[in-house]
This record gives structure tokens, C-alpha cells and sequence, in this order.
């Protein structure tokens, strides 16, 4: 076999008027140069190349597992019968774990932007509607109840009068020592309708966890009075309740404000990418890229568990093969061998 390798011969065709040792000479060097030069057309690469190289050839790859002592028996005798190789350091088993790690990692994140997006839908469709249209009751609430209280001045005496139990108190004093009165008989499991004031109802109720008597003044909208052991006192209490009922009514339009940037925000949030998408692509791609490589290096067939395959004896079952079917040519089977 190495006798029929050094002794092939190749056919130069020379073109010209006069032939001579000069010559011949410059067109053995001109056949060198275009041998040599990876780029000219028609030139294959030989021997060592890149894996890229090796693959381009399209005759198939086989890889060989190789450490320490077994590349340089890898190298002879590649040389010794032609075969095409690339060498390739690999650290696979490296390389996956740290990839494992990092797409699982990215598919948690993606499955949290994923989540927080079927969240923000849902907000869209129900949370949000139904925060507005609360707001939006709350504002004709209190605009309706401002509306009563129109209605029904204070006079300049800053006391329009009660009507407590059917009976109308025109008197503060009277008005508010009746209202203390009812605080102690009222009971304390249960409201009690007691009368109206500026057009709303009243009713007496109890505060367990604070321990003490609440007024009710009801119109569209709730308004809650905690009262005191003051009589005067009490009917005061009742009109900076109702005279704080626009800073309610404005806390509802800027809540309804902030509800509608939040609408928008969220809509927009929903149509941003996962912004890790190009990096969890590109790296389980090449995990898929590992995993299917690892698993043809252990498919590969051993003759013993417990040794590596030899490399001398791969490469002459494939230089017999070479001699039966093409003695004269070198292999076209190409090995790829990985550190």
C-alpha cells in the first residue's frame, strides 16, 4: 500500500511551441502552487483540515475518540494510508451541564414572562373593567349626594335641624344630648334607623372592634360619623363628614386617572417579546446540537466496555477496505477525531 502511494503519478499537459528542462520545470512549480492554494477550483483539501473542510466533502464522518499518546498514533497513520481527518477539542459533557443549567433557567423566566402575561390579559378583561366601572359608581355616588345636600342647605345658624325617631330637633343641644341617649339603649348586634338629616337617612350602628357608636348618613353613597361622649360635638362630626365628601369624590376620579394609565401600560406590556427569546433559541439549539452528539458517542459500537476502541486497528479495517475496492486512491472516508 505505501509502495502504491509513493509511486503515483501524475499526467501534466503542457501547451506551448518549444519544450525543455525550464520548462517543464515552471510547470511542475505552477501545478505546486495551485495544489497548495485552498482556494483554486478543483483543489481538495488533504490531510489535516477543519471540521467545516472535512464536512464540505460530503462523503460521510466518522468520529474517533482520542487522549494523550493515541494522537500522535492517529497522526501517523492518517498519513500512512491518506485518510482525511480534523482534529476536534471537545468538552461535551462540560459544555451540557453548563447548558442544561442555563436553559432551564431561561425557560423559567420565560414561563414567568409568559405568566405575567396571561395575567395582565385577565387583568385587562376583568380587574380593570370592574376597578373602573366601581370608581366610576362611586363618583355619581358622591355627586348625587352632594346634589342632596344642595338641596337641603345650612342655614346661617350652621344647624338645619334633626329628625331623630320621628321628631324634628331644631335645637343643637337638644339634638345632640337625644342623640347620646339612643347610643345607650341602641343594640349593639344590629343597626337601627333612628331619622334624617339634609335629606339622608341616619342610622345608629355599633363598632365592636373599636368599641363605639357610628352614624350612618346614607344617600347614594355611605358616610360614616364615629361619635363621641360630646353632644354639640357629635352634630360638628357630622358636618365635616359630609363636607369632606368632594375630597372623596376627587381620591375616585384620580383612582379612575390611575386605573386608565395602568389599562394602557398593561396593553403594552403584553406585546413586548420575551427579551431573552434570540438567547434561549440559540442555546437549546446547541444543547440539542450536544446531546445528540454525546448520544452517538455512546451508541458507538465497542469491542470491550472497559478499553477504548484502538485507533490502529479502526483505521487498518479501513485501509483493507481501500485496497480491495481502489488500491491506487487514497480513502474517501473522512474521520473526525475529538479530544
Amino acid at each position: 500500500m505505501q509502495e502504491e502511494i509513493e509511486q503515483k503519478s501524475v499526467t501534466l499537459m503542457i501547451n506551448g511551441t518549444k519544450f525543455s528542462l525550464r520548462t517543464l520545470k515552471s510547470a511542475a512549480l505552477k501545478l505546486l502552487a495551485h495544489r497548495q492554494n485552498p482556494s483554486a477550483p478543483g483543489v481538495k483539501h488533504r490531510g489535516k483540515q477543519t471540521v467545516r473542510q472535512l464536512v464540505g466533502q460530503n462523503q460521510g464522518v466518522s468520529n474517533i475518540e482520542l487522549s494523550g499518546q493515541d494522537l500522535k498514533e492517529f497522526q501517523r497513520i492518517t498519513r500512512r494510508y491518506g485518510v482525511d481527518y480534523a482534529i476536534r477539542k471537545v468538552d461535551g459533557d462540560k459544555e451540557k451541564m453548563n447548558l442544561d443549567v442555563e436553559v432551564a433557567k431561561l425557560r423559567l423566566m420565560k414561563a414567568d414572562h409568559e405568566s405575567k402575561r396571561f395575567r395582565l390579559e385577565d387583568q385587562l378583561v376583568r380587574f380593570y373593567p370592574e376597578q373602573l366601572r366601581q370608581q366610576e359608581d362611586y363618583i355619581a355616588g358622591f355627586k348625587a349626594d352632594m346634589q342632596t345636600l344642595s338641596d337641603h342647605p345650612v342655614p346661617q345658624e350652621d344647624f338645619v335641624g334633626i329628625e331623630l325617631l320621628g321628631k324634628a330637633y331644631a335645637d343643637k343641644s337638644a339634638a345632640g344630648e337625644t342623640l347620646l341617649a339612643l347610643c345607650k339603649t341602641a343594640p349593639h348586634d344590629h343597626d337601627t334607623a333612628i331619622g334624617h338629616y339634609r335629606g339622608l337617612s341616619v342610622t345608629l350602628s355599633y363598632d365592636s372592634f373599636n368599641a363605639q357608636f357610628q352614624l350612618l348618613l346614607r344617600g347614594e353613597m355611605t358616610h360614616i360619623v364615629n361619635l363621641g361622649a360630646d353632644a354639640r360635638g357629635n352634630l360638628l362630626r357630622i358636618e365635616n363628614a359630609l363636607n369632606n365628601i368632594p375630597v372623596r369624590m376627587q381620591k375616585a376620579q384620580e383612582q379612575v386617572d390611575s386605573l386608565h394609565q395602568q389599562i394602557e401600560a398593561a396593553k403594552l406590556e403584553i406585546t413586548q417579546p420575551f427579551p431573552q427569546a434570540l438567547e434561549l433559541t440559540t442555546k437549546s439549539a446547541r444543547l440539542a446540537e450536544l446531546d445528540a452528539l454525546l448520544s452517538m458517542d455512546k451508541s458507538a459500537p465497542m469491542n470491550n466496555k472497559s478499553e477504548k476502541p484502538s485507533v490502529l486497528a479502526s483505521l487498518e479495517r479501513g485501509s483493507s477496505g481501500m485496497q480491495k475496492d481502489t488500491p491506487q486512491r487514497r480513502s474517501d472516508r473522512p474521520l473526525d477525531a475529538a479530544l
